[in-house]
């Protein structure tokens, strides 16, 4: 898919926007082929996964139809993937749901495939496109990843450290009465942890506001802890670090066009990013093999 798309923005030129050409399209890709989205359906499910996470500025009962649109459409693709079957992971868990004695019910398999599109979409847009603008404002560490790019396991690591990806979004509930650091916790009370104050903790990390690819031990928290942490993480990981190393050995001269402080921004959801990353490569790009 990476390749797919690095051969749609070279066919176009030497100049790219890579939040629509590039860090957009893949998350998406990415979720179709593996719960088994039909990719031609987004612009059925796409506008309300998209009002779902802007939720906060929007008034509640167009949330609320958003959500219920959202379920219909879920209920509708399994109703097709009962009749039709196939080996994606949704028909997984169908399998499972049907299984005499299992935990698994319907009702839980379409709430898997809404919060797919609210966890595994928008989100992974939005960090694709922050790592890849810090990667490109750190023209030093950009250079020792080109240089050592068997140190791509540590680099993907410090821009899940460094970037925020899920802040102050996950509500958790308090079991029980405690103290921390002098603040009174009652049970029932609703409790925001702030996940890039703990990633750039200085009792934890040295220097925790420089981008450091070679940093290790990472000890970040970027998907949670303990049971609430990410069940996605590794397909994150996997998707970042393939996205990285393709696009970078394949245009090695890749560079932002414009300045930095010009950019335009999207903040319509609590994880702040590019709203576009207009880029340019020269043509030794060209004289690259493919095996690298």
């Amino acid at each position: 898919m990476v390749e797919q798309l690095i051969d749609n923005m070279e066919a176009s030129g030497e100049t790219a926007d890579l939040v629509t050409s590039f860090a957009e399209p893949l998350p998406l890709q990415v979720l179709c082929d593996t719960i088994g989205l039909p990719h031609i359906d987004r612009d059925v499910y796409l506008p309300h996964t998209l009002t779902l996470l802007s939720a906060a500025g929007r008034p509640q009962d167009e949330v609320l139809a958003a959500l219920y649109a959202l379920q219909d459409y879920a209920s509708q693709l399994i109703d097709h993937k009962e009749r039709e079957g196939g080996d994606d992971y949704i028909c997984l868990l169908l399998r499972e749901s049907r299984r005499a004695g299992g935990e698994l019910t319907r009702d839980d398999v379409v709430s898997f495939v809404v919060t797919m599109l609210m966890a595994g979409y928008k989100t992974n847009i939005q960090h694709t496109s922050n790592a890849l603008l810090a990667l490109l404002t750190h023209p030093e560490q950009l250079r020792h990843l080109r240089e050592n790019p068997e140190k791509i396991d540590n680099a993907v690591e410090e821009l899940l450290r460094y970037v925020p990806l899920m802040n102050a979004i996950n509500i958790l509930v308090a079991s029980e009465d405690f103290t921390l650091h002098g603040q009174r916790i009652h049970a029932g009370d609703a409790v925001l942890p702030v996940i890039a104050s703990a990633n750039h903790d200085p009792a934890i990390f040295i220097n925790p506001g420089n981008l450091d690819l070679t940093r290790t031990p990472n000890p970040h928290v970027a998907f949670g802890h303990g049971p609430h942490r990410c069940t996605g993480a590794h397909l994150t990981r996997l998707q970042l670090t393939v996205a990285l190393r393709v696009l970078f050995e394949r245009l090695p001269g890749l560079e932002l066009s414009e300045p930095a402080h010009t950019l335009t921004w999207d903040d319509s959801t609590p994880l702040r990013a590019p709203a576009r990353l207009p880029v340019r490569w020269g043509t030794a790009s060209q004289t690259l093999g493919r095996g690298m």
